[in-house]
């Protein structure tokens, strides 16, 4: 009985359809994010390229030695993409409701605030 007073004064919310999208907080996008990742797992193997493309003597075909440095690029974006990255986030949910009482109290006005934090997200670089 005292459930369905409760029940009766408290406007419920259908939560089930809520949707959350999730940004990064340090970039603008996600593309952003796999384009920051990308390049700071090709810096040494542009340095590397660099070295030898310096070190090349005149015989050494500089197209070939760039092809070969592009696989390894290629491969380098396809590991990126193909990396799980983990991220850790705090969720902060703040809703307002109307608390009526059955007495000549006047009615109060409550916020609800709820904090989850939750470390075992992941996403894919694509």
């Amino acid at each position: 009985m005292v459930k369905q007073q409760v029940e009766s004064q408290i406007k419920v919310r259908d939560m089930s359809s809520a949707k959350v999208s999730i940004e990064p907080a340090d970039y603008t996008s996600w593309s952003d994010v796999r384009t920051e990742l990308i390049a700071e797992a090709k810096v040494s193997l542009r340095s590397e390229l660099e070295t030898e493309l310096a070190a090349a003597t005149e015989g050494t075909d500089i197209s070939e030695l760039r092809r070969s440095f592009l696989v390894r690029e290629r491969s380098i974006e396809h590991k990126v993409d193909s990396t799980v990255h983990n991220f850790s986030a705090t969720i902060d949910v703040t809703y307002k409701c109307a608390f009526f009482t059955t007495t000549a109290i006047p009615p109060h006005n409550l916020i609800f605030s709820h904090t989850h934090t939750h470390t075992h997200g992941s996403f894919l670089a694509k």
